[in-house]
């Protein structure tokens, strides 16, 4: 059914779609928020501390509040409980007028462009079914963990959750200036964002073959978070512990030392302590949203791990109660883990249907998990080439060009230049000289 009419027409209704959701949301979250305000359900913490915490730096006196109720180094600051500096930024909002309303907009506006990011790496891994995007679209703007995060007060976190779905998106059409500039955003939004972005350079160096970018990342990440944890929070929290939240985890130890130390140490903690009803039903909350299906790609889960351990491995049961801010950097490696879960789903589909050939199988699994293109209703039309050594080719002859060129411009490793001619050869009987970027003007003139 959902292939029943052209693909230009279902890509025309997957914008419109697209922009139908957003706007819906955008809509009913920002009255929702207002009103939850409005009717006094707002709370100190966090809308009321970061709305003087806003008013105080635009005016210069930056991070400082007085409703924590502690007296501090001075007036006391919001610098001893997070290190957020994109509050720098966000406090420009007060230049329109100090009204809590614009925090909770501009979050709500934040955290509905994320569905963008979706769509467009739905469109790049799974071209052939354009109406996914703006379901996939709709299962971000829906899910449970976004709408807590969306209407619970104000926290600079949330505007983590587009910032890291927007740096997928560059990463992925190779915008490395874009990429950083939007992990840096992230990580200004939090300190404990820096953990998934070290191992979203590690996985850089493995999945996408950029060892200089992942080691930089990764360096540059836990030089952020020594900065953050160990030399700016201690400075401005002068109690005993290594910091104002440490005791959701001192069930581990009295410092981050020593709890690394006894979980190591002591494994079965895990299972006598942490393993509970409440926390597994908090993992299928997570999962749900996707119906399972990020389980299916699950090395995008990793990017989640710093922060589902420090969830999971918390006391407090807020942590890990699926609502709040707390899974502001978990929600979008669960919807790029979902996205390429339904990518393969459907590749196992085709094959287990037989519908491609073992060359068109090949394509699928390989070149259009790199988003290159597939149509799988390509028609077959035979053409004998001019090149005695090259066998009849089976090609469709409005996307030759793209087929020839493409995975030069995305791979420009030896070896590779025409590695990519293969997806498009069917049936192929003979043998290619893969020592030979002649191929290019040979097959162009056909």
């Amino acid at each position: 059914m959902i292939k029943s009419f052209d693909a230009r027409r279902q890509q025309q209704a997957a914008w419109w779609l697209l922009f139908i959701a957003i706007l819906i949301y955008a809509i009913v979250m920002s009255v929702e928020s207002m009103l939850r305000y409005d009717t006094f359900k707002a709370t100190a913490f966090d809308l009321g501390n970061m709305d003087q915490v806003l008013w105080n730096t635009i005016h210069g006196r930056w991070f400082q509040f007085t409703n924590q109720a502690v007296d501090w180094y001075g007036p006391p600051t919001r610098l001893a409980l997070h290190f957020e500096p994109i509050l720098l930024l966000l406090s420009l909002l007060y230049a329109f007028g100090a009204n809590p309303h614009l925090l909770l907009i501009s979050q709500t506006l934040a955290l509905a462009s994320g569905a963008l990011p979706v769509f467009l790496l739905t469109r790049k891994y799974i071209p052939e079914w354009p109406l996914l995007a703006p379901l996939m679209a709709a299962v971000y703007l829906i899910s449970p963990a976004l709408l807590g995060l969306n209407i619970f007060d104000f926290h600079p976190i949330s505007f983590a959750t587009p910032l890291l779905l927007y740096a997928i998106l560059a990463l992925t059409y190779k915008r490395y200036g874009w990429f950083i500039l939007a992990c840096i955003l992230a990580a200004s939004c939090k300190e404990d964002i820096p953990f998934s972005l070290a191992i979203l350079g590690l996985f850089l160096i493995w999945k996408y073959k950029l060892p200089r970018l992942g080691i930089a990342l990764t360096i540059g990440s836990l030089v952020w978070s020594y900065i953050a944890f160990g030399i700016i929070i201690p400075h401005f929290y002068p109690g005993t512990q290594h910091n104002n939240f440490w005791y959701r985890y001192e069930v581990l130890g009295s410092s981050p030392g020593a709890a690394i130390g006894n979980l190591i140490l002591h494994p079965w903690l895990l299972f006598t302590t942490f393993i509970t009803f409440d926390r597994l039903y908090y993992l299928a909350s997570l999962f749900r949203s996707t119906g399972f299906l990020c389980l299916l790609a699950p090395e995008w889960l990793l990017l989640a791990l710093p922060t589902l351990a420090e969830n999971l491995l918390s006391t407090d049961s807020l942590t890990f109660s699926g609502v709040y801010q707390y899974n502001a950097a978990i929600i979008p490696f669960v919807m790029i883990a979902a996205i390429h879960g339904t990518r393969r789903l459907i590749t196992c589909w085709q094959d287990w249907r037989g519908e491609h050939s073992e060359s068109g199988r090949s394509f699928n699994c390989g070149y259009a998990s790199e988003g290159w293109g597939n149509d799988s209703r390509m028609e077959a039309i035979h053409r004998t080439p001019p090149y005695e050594h090259i066998p009849t080719l089976h090609y469709h002859p409005q996307r030759l060009d793209y087929c020839i060129y493409k995975p030069y411009e995305a791979d420009t490793r030896p070896g590779t230049e025409i590695t990519g001619l293969y997806a498009c050869i069917r049936n192929h009987t003979g043998s290619l000289d893969l020592t030979s970027t002649s191929i290019f003007s040979q097959v162009a003139t056909i």
